[in-house]
């Protein structure tokens, strides 16, 4: 993520996207998920470039607070970008890590599987449906 320069700050904003409290980690996972570079995470937020190191830098909101608009709405006049997109990438995010959280029936993947009735492959599953005929292995066993 580009910083100002200054290595000092570039140092913090690298810092910034391993930590949680930070605007940075949900900066770096949003470019993951896209395969985006700071070029294209710039342009989707409508910012330049250079702007996304004051963003990396800023808390992340909590969307759980009544304070989170007005939150989204100071950090984006800070960096010069869309309040809209911003909460699009919050919102994005935040969506995906609660399905990686799930901690019911996962997938080697990490995703939520589907529950489903498991029939024994040859045997009858009871009455055939109504209006239909029994084919002859059935009718044996």
């Amino acid at each position: 993520m580009v910083g100002n320069g200054d290595p000092a700050i570039q140092w913090l904003v690298s810092r910034a996207r391993g930590d949680a409290f930070f605007l940075g980690q949900t900066l770096a996972e949003y470019q993951a998920m896209h395969g985006m570079d700071d070029r294209e995470l710039g342009g989707m937020l409508q910012c330049a470039p250079e702007a996304l190191g004051r963003l990396a830098l800023c808390r992340r909101p909590d969307d759980q607070t009544a304070e989170f608009r007005e939150d989204v709405l100071r950090i984006a006049a800070l960096a010069s970008c869309s309040a809209e997109r911003l909460v699009q990438l919050l919102r994005e995010v935040a969506a995906v890590a609660s399905l990686r959280q799930g901690r019911g029936e996962t997938s080697a993947h990490g995703m939520l599987m589907a529950a489903r009735d498991r029939r024994s492959r040859g045997k009858p599953t009871g009455k055939p449906a109504a209006g239909k005929k029994r084919s002859k292995r059935e009718r044996k066993e």
